[in-house]
């Protein structure tokens, strides 16, 4: 037996048992050495493709998920300083009420001063000795 014959017998048997047929298959008696050679080599091509579209699929999709959650995250982030400028402003108008609430209590204590008897405290004698 020659190696072209040993190979060619390799070729076959890989052919019968890729295809789930027997070894006196007449389509596989009809193939040439070359014809099985070229089905075999491109059988391992395309699954090499294959495998490298998936990885390069599955790279597209954990980047495309880790996009999303990114442009979550700062969707998220948008509206927590929204809410944050929300609670200052509401703070700020807080704190605006509160000067002029304390403003107009000044004005109103110092109005009720004015208004007291200004002699209040005049009839009290700070002599002891008397």
């Amino acid at each position: 037996m020659t190696n072209q014959d040993a190979l060619l017998f390799r070729m076959q048997a890989w052919w019968s048992s890729y295809y789930s047929r027997p070894l006196k298959d007449p389509i596989l008696q009809s193939y040439t050495l070359e014809e099985l050679l070229y089905e075999y080599y491109d059988k391992i091509e395309r699954s090499k493709v294959a495998e490298e579209n998936k990885i390069i699929e599955e790279e597209n999709q954990e980047t495309e998920c880790l996009q999303d959650n990114l442009d979550w995250a700062e969707q998220e982030e948008m509206k927590e300083l929204a809410n944050n400028n929300n609670i200052k402003q509401k703070l700020n108008e807080t704190i605006t009420k509160t000067k002029t609430d304390e403003e107009w209590m000044r004005e109103r204590i110092i109005e009720e001063e004015k208004a007291q008897d200004s002699s209040f405290g005049e009839d009290i004698n700070l002599d002891f000795e008397e």
